[in-house]
């Protein structure tokens, strides 16, 4: 069964609903019923994980199931949702679709076709749409358990409290016609000689 959390306080009227469906039948239901409820502002598409190998190693099985978790069921919401009910649409991609990452060709092009899911409906719907590419995030999310070996490679990960207040920002007041963002920590040390250290902890690039 879809896992429902609801509670008041949310910044439109109505319900904040957060839920975690691996059955797209039930994410379908659910909507649904949002909909006939009054219909659903926003969403948040946070879905994904990771099963980290070379392509080599990597089997069909393991592929589909990283490739379809995140690119699955944003084209069942793309498809259920009502864009002239819809505020904002979100999407939580990865900056490895841009620069690749060792292991994670599966990860890339699902967080890919996200982007250009997010670029298309952008210029079909009316409300915000955006692919927000995250970098690494320190203390939460999937590469938690990967902080100590990210900072060693010189990477400088993202504050959660920071890149919180940033995906807000960027659906607040982020623009329509601008649908890609990348938001990354920066880096500990200079990439290369006469580059500069200094990288702001989240910045956004389009």
């Amino acid at each position: 069964m879809a896992q429902k959390a609801r509670q008041s306080g949310a910044p439109i009227d109505g319900v904040v609903v957060s839920a975690g469906i691996p059955d797209l039948e039930e994410a379908v239901e659910l909507i649904d019923e949002l909909n006939g409820a009054g219909g659903i502002a926003g969403v948040i598409h946070g879905a994904g994980v990771i099963e980290d190998k070379l392509l080599r190693d990597k089997t069909p099985e393991s592929f589909e199931r990283v490739f379809a978790t995140k690119v699955d069921s944003a084209f069942t919401l793309a498809r259920k949702l009502d864009p002239e009910r819809l505020a904002f649409f979100a999407l939580y991609a990865s900056i490895t679709s841009r620069y690749g990452n060792r292991g994670q060709s599966d990860y890339a092009a699902a967080n890919e076709v996200l982007t250009k899911l997010a670029c298309d409906l952008d210029r079909k719907w009316p409300g915000r749409v955006v692919s927000m590419a995250w970098g690494p995030w320190s203390e939460v999310g999937m590469v938690a358990d990967l902080e100590k070996h990210l900072t060693a490679r010189g990477l400088k990960l993202i504050e959660p409290a920071i890149g919180a207040n940033f995906a807000v920002d960027e659906v607040i007041f982020g623009s329509k016609g601008e649908p890609e963002v990348l938001v990354a920590g920066g880096t500990e040390q200079a990439a290369a000689p006469g580059r500069s250290a200094e990288v702001p902890v989240a910045v956004g690039a389009r």
